[in-house]
């Protein structure tokens, strides 16, 4: 058994322990000591039923390498060898929890050197962003802070790390790529309620930028889409340096435009003043 493989599939699938037992007809138990590792032989019939169920829900479309390369080199979070390293216990919190409900509480209490995002009481980890994904990031800041100086200090950028409390709630905390704030109302000091702290963004940002890496595409295009839509996101780009396209998703308007990296992609949120030549963004 490959277990690596199967929690790599399971990642990608967002199937939880209790979708793959209904859907395969193995005891809930049984599968979650299989993705705990308590299980040393477990019989080949079953763990057929249960990679038949995560190839049936593994998006293909997503053009994905499952034998991408997760070697303890680049999936430095939540990572075995880098935590024994660091000579500390080696603690996997995204496994950890399918089995319980984690808290903002508990988000604090992870390791400031271990990336991860807390979504709806789940922890999901996050590996090195490559030289590509930090070049796309790092040029659409660049553009939207040109913007900003030449006249608009009504906006704000910032790229991650920085925790964003989306909800608002002690359920919820994650850091995308890329975040704008642009007109808004403001309290009594003239700041806008959002970036009143100084640790973390409080609520929905005006605009979000994600770039998809190999093993982010369904949590980014799904997960994150429906949590970005319903909190009040008024602007949301997914940028796929392997197909090299923008999708745009203009929540305020409803409507969504696929842009390739030969073209210049108007930000909605400021009336397409704001423009990104995505010819330079590309490497």
């Amino acid at each position: 058994m490959d277990l690596k493989r199967l929690k790599r599939m399971k990642k990608l699938s967002r199937l939880t322990a209790q979708d793959i037992s209904v859907a395969s007809g193995i005891p809930l138990s049984t599968v979650q000591k299989i993705f705990a590792g308590q299980v040393e032989n477990p019989r080949e019939k079953t763990i057929t039923a249960i990679e038949k169920v995560l190839e049936r829900y593994y998006p293909p479309e997503a053009g994905l390498n499952m034998d991408y390369d997760y070697s303890d080199e680049y999936y430095n979070a939540g990572n075995r060898v880098y935590a024994e390293r660091l000579g500390r216990e080696y603690v996997d919190y995204e496994l950890d929890s399918m089995y319980r409900e984690y808290t903002i509480d508990d988000y604090y209490a992870i390791p400031d050197d271990m990336r991860v995002e807390l979504i709806d009481g789940r922890i999901y980890n996050l590996s090195a962003p490559s030289v590509n994904h930090q070049h796309i990031v790092g040029t659409i800041y660049h553009f939207f802070r040109n913007y900003i100086d030449n006249g608009h200090d009504g906006c704000r950028v910032f790229m991650a790390p920085l925790d964003v409390r989306l909800d608002l709630d002690n359920k919820t905390m994650i850091q995308p790529d890329l975040i704008g704030f642009c007109e808004h109302d403001k309290d009594d000091n003239g700041v806008d309620p959002r970036l009143r702290l100084d640790r973390n963004i409080e609520g929905a940002p005006d605009f979000i930028v994600e770039v998809i890496s190999r093993w982010s595409y369904t949590r980014d295009a799904s997960l994150k889409y429906d949590k970005y839509l319903n909190a009040g996101v008024r602007e949301y780009w997914l940028v796929d340096p392997f197909r090299k396209t923008v999708t745009v998703n203009d929540f305020v308007n409803d409507t969504h435009v696929v842009y390739t990296f030969d073209d210049t992609v108007p930000v909605m949120l400021t009336g397409g003043e704001l423009t990104i030549d995505f010819k330079q963004v590309a490497l």
